[in-house]
């Protein structure tokens, strides 16, 4: 390794090349940007009110130069043409580097509903004077592909019917460079302007963004207004960035563009040293030079503890806000006194791991220093040390704002999901979907015949969730079905099923690890109800459930189709599935709501076209009997020996015992474990028993066969908190009749956190 140094001349030159890049304000992403808000010429109908409430919004509060245009109402394709020149002006103004363009539409859209030659329906982006389909007409389908020649970004956003239909199919695809928010889906009508349209909306939730933070973050609005706070007639649509960055942020434009760097007491400095393999010259130089321009983030600091610190500081504020003057519901003096004990408590360990960790890191890098290999293992597992226990204080501190007993007042459950105190410190969704829970709000049911999902619904357990179409867009869908001829049945089902709805569409899919509802249908001719999400990604081909990958473990595997060729997760991912699956339940008991039916055949990923599974991204579904902990179970049974396996005994037959509680919910988790860790189905494993005395003798029978078959493949602790899953010892005395908040630390406590000390995580100690 060499340390030699290139001529003093071309040190000056690359701190030139550097000056220059980083004079710029690095505050904001974009140094030219440029607006075009469009509406047609001789409206009557508001739009054009609302294209200057758009102007004045992106002039005043942001200082983006904006301009207004009116499409002329011209004949045959003399409209189209007009447009098609602004646009390519508009371009023209991107040409320099770190450019971002802004095209707002608001106005009427055409279904493009006539057939071709080839009798199929366009269903491109219309855009339309009048609804009338002699009106005048511009395809911005045809227009927007264009795009991908701005030296920049573009952000567009169509207030229209049938608005998604610029991105709906792959021969129209939304150009790379370009973020889309579409305000309603294919074959969708929107509002009209007014109070209740997108775009009134749309500027009301960025102005209070841009208020709160300073700053807007696009996909932030739009999930925003696509959750039920939105309060929005249409659920809208949006389409990310491809490439390292899958949103536009927009800061206001400062006005004083040449600038200097001036050091305060506020702002923070580093020392950074980079040693090189070979020579340091000018080659090399020039690679590092474009490596720092290409890829400092805003701040220049290493983006992951950017983000943690990020956070630590959050809950620094947090613990910080106790002084008299705080009025928010959740400050911690607030809390329970338990609970404020444990949160101080954990705080301040948080804090001595901290200091601990740092001493660690500092005598490995210094004895180490010379070797990268271990160089790099020591910062892996200072991150990993550190990402563990700030999970666990944020665990703490959002359990402890969650048993504040105020919080069953929905007024000041509303209070604290509005308090900025919270921000943060990942409890807002909790809070929301606690709100959905215990204060339902309307969450009507659409009636479509013909089904508006095209995909068949089967009685096969092996997966729930099937792939389907829904507005334009590729979505997942769990279809109820039902007889026809119990009509009371029916209808306490369409009840439960639009509360089940209203409640995953509020639940967050990063914490709750499921999918995101986008509505219901209940599609009666075909006797069924239809659970429609929104896809976590789109770069997927199929869907696979951990059933069905436990049966493909042998060639003797039940299932001799396509399951014998999936691959098998390796350790790392089978306790990431492990973990990921309690967090999930976790987090649904936070919120309030039982599961009541985990289960393998419930638990699926989402496989890629070359094959590959993505295991560390679990999706927990199948909620057909969820409840709210404060409800009677929903005791519709329908037998079936490889479902009633995963029930606990005491909720096994046509009238179980007792009512559904989460200590019935860790037993089928522990069971989920035990699949996992022995890789093999539990009907498969327990098939004797099952066979001759039923599923009710398998969590004696279980306990007594795992002996010590787990520790070997999956280690002591795994073992261990599969077996208090399975015995539910998380209560002293009588077994726990609802959802408790003690119950919640144990589980966390006594089973999650032992699942995170997994083998694969093993602490090295540094030798100093």
């Amino acid at each position: 390794m060499s340390t030699s140094n290139p001529p003093q001349h071309s040190l000056d030159q690359a701190n030139g090349v550097l000056g220059a890049h980083f004079l710029r304000d690095r505050r904001n992403d974009y140094d030219h940007i440029t607006c075009l808000i469009i509406y047609w010429e001789h409206d009557t109908e508001g739009f054009k009110e609302e294209a200057y409430q758009v102007h004045s919004f992106f002039t005043s509060k942001l200082n983006y130069p904006a301009e207004l245009y009116e499409i002329p109402l011209l004949e045959e394709r003399r409209s189209q043409m007009a447009v098609e020149r602004r646009i390519l002006e508009f371009k023209e103004a991107l040409h320099r580097n770190n450019s971002l363009g802004i095209i707002h539409y608001g106005g009427h859209g055409d279904e493009d509903i006539i057939r071709d030659i080839n009798g199929r329906e366009p269903r491109k982006s219309v855009w339309a004077a009048n609804p009338g389909s002699s009106s005048p007409k511009v395809r911005w389908s045809d227009i927007q592909p264009g795009l991908n020649t701005v030296n920049g970004h573009v952000l567009v956003i169509l207030d229209c019917c049938f608005a998604a239909q610029a991105a709906r199919t792959t021969d129209r695809v939304t150009p790379p460079n370009v973020e889309l928010i579409a305000s309603c889906a294919m074959r969708v009508k929107t509002a009209l302007p007014g109070e209740h349209s997108f775009t009134t909306k749309f500027l009301k939730e960025a102005e209070n963004r841009l208020e709160k933070k300073g700053y807007i973050v696009i996909s932030d609005i739009y999930d925003s207004l696509s959750s039920r706070d939105g309060r929005l007639m249409q659920t809208p649509l949006r389409w990310g960035l491809h490439g390292p960055h899958s949103t536009i942020r927009l800061d206001p434009l400062s006005k004083l563009v040449p600038r200097s760097y001036n050091h305060d007491e506020n702002s923070g400095s580093l020392s950074l040293r980079i040693w090189t393999w070979d020579p340091l010259d000018n080659s090399t130089l020039d690679k590092i030079i474009v490596w720092l321009k290409t890829h400092a983030p805003r701040g220049v600091a290493f983006v992951r503890i950017e983000e943690m610190t990020q956070k630590t500081s959050q809950l620094q504020k947090y613990m910080r806000r106790d002084g008299g003057g705080e009025r928010s519901v959740a400050a911690l003096h607030n809390l329970p006194e338990e609970s404020q004990r444990e949160v101080c408590g954990t705080w301040d360990m948080f804090k001595i791991n901290l200091v601990s960790a740092v001493q660690n890191l500092t005598a490995g890098l210094s004895v180490n220093g010379g070797s990268e290999e271990v160089t790099d293992e020591i910062m892996v597992e200072f991150l990993v040390k550190f990402q563990r226990n700030l999970e666990a204080l944020q665990r703490v501190v959002q359990r402890g704002v969650l048993s504040i007993p105020q919080l069953k007042k929905k007024e000041v459950l509303v209070s604290a999901i509005e308090d900025s105190a919270l921000e943060g410190l990942d409890v807002m969704h909790v809070l929301r979907a606690r709100r959905e829970v215990n204060f339902p709000s309307d969450f009507p049911t659409l009636e479509k015949t013909p089904p508006i999902t095209q995909a068949q619904a089967t009685r096969d357990l092996s997966v729930p969730l099937v792939i389907s179409e829904y507005g334009g867009v590729r979505v997942l869908v769990e279809y109820k079905l039902y007889e026809r001829s119990d009509a009371h049945g029916i209808a306490l089902c369409e009840r439960g099923i639009n509360r089940l709805a209203a409640v995953l569409h509020t639940s967050d899919p990063r914490s709750f690890h499921t999918p995101m509802c986008l509505t219901v249908s209940h599609e009666k001719k075909e006797a069924r109800f239809a659970l429609i999400f929104l896809c976590p990604r789109t770069d997927f081909s199929s869907v696979v459930s951990l059933r069905q990958v436990l049966e493909a473990r042998t060639s003797e595997s039940r299932s001799k189709t396509k399951t014998e060729k999936l691959r098998k997760p390796n350790l790392a991912e089978r306790f990431s599935i492990a973990r990921k699956m309690c967090k999930a339940v976790l987090q649904w008991h936070n919120a309030g709501w039982l599961h009541q039916g985990i289960a393998s055949h419930n638990i699926v990923f989402l496989q890629a076209a070359d094959g590959n599974i993505r295991y560390n991204e679990p999706l927990l579904c199948g909620f057909e009997f969820s409840r709210a902990e404060n409800e009677l179970s929903r005791d519709i049974h329908i037998h079936n020996p490889d479902v009633d396996v995963y029930k606990h005994p005491d909720r096994q037959g046509q009238s179980p015992k007792v009512r559904h509680t989460q200590i019935h919910d860790y037993y089928s988790l522990g069971l989920v474990l035990m699949e996992i860790g022995l890789w093999n189905c539990i009907p498969e494993l327990l098939s004797s028993y099952i066979d001759r005395q039923g599923p009710a003798i398998v969590q004696e029978k279980l306990i007594k066969k795992m002996g010590n078959s787990l520790q070997h493949p999956m280690g002591e602790a795994y073992e261990r908190a599969t077996i208090l899953c399975l015995k539910g010892e998380f209560v002293d005395g009588k077994k726990d009749t609802g959802i408790s908040h003690e119950v919640i630390r144990r589980f966390e406590d006594d089973v999650l956190k032992r699942l995170e000390a997994d083998p694969t995580r093993e602490e090295r100690k540094v030798n100093v």
